[in-house]
């Protein structure tokens, strides 16, 4: 499993790796809930403590490079959005509440064009 996780990460592709992961997280929820059941939570256990240390070192052998990649999202596209909402029109007026045409006025017009005339 840490062998996995290694490579997994090796090929940098962090959004592959979180569903992987999060898929194999839920296998290893039904198999547990199977083990308790069957009365085998010794082997449970150690199995889970091994699986964690696996997963520890495989991520560990990663650790820098992973850092790397959080601080270069953080001044890329990846980063905090630079977009703003506008409050007020270009010609600097609040948007009136009114509405000038739009879908709702319309819709009897399109309707009326798509539907076939029996």
């Amino acid at each position: 499993m840490g062998f996995f996780m290694c490579m997994e990460l090796g090929a940098n592709h962090i959004q592959i790796t979180y569903y992987l992961f999060m898929t194999i997280g839920l296998y290893v929820l039904i198999e547990s809930i199977a083990l308790i059941r069957a009365g085998k939570g010794r082997q449970l256990a150690l199995g889970l403590a091994t699986l964690a240390v696996a997963v520890g070192l495989g991520a560990g052998s990663f650790g820098k490079r992973l850092l790397v990649l959080n601080q270069y999202t953080k001044e890329t596209i990846r980063g905090k959005s630079e977009l703003t909402a506008k409050t007020t029109n270009p010609d600097g007026k609040a948007p009136s509440s009114e509405s000038k045409g739009g879908w709702i006025k319309t819709m009897p017009l399109r309707t009326a064009m798509v539907r076939p005339k029996l």
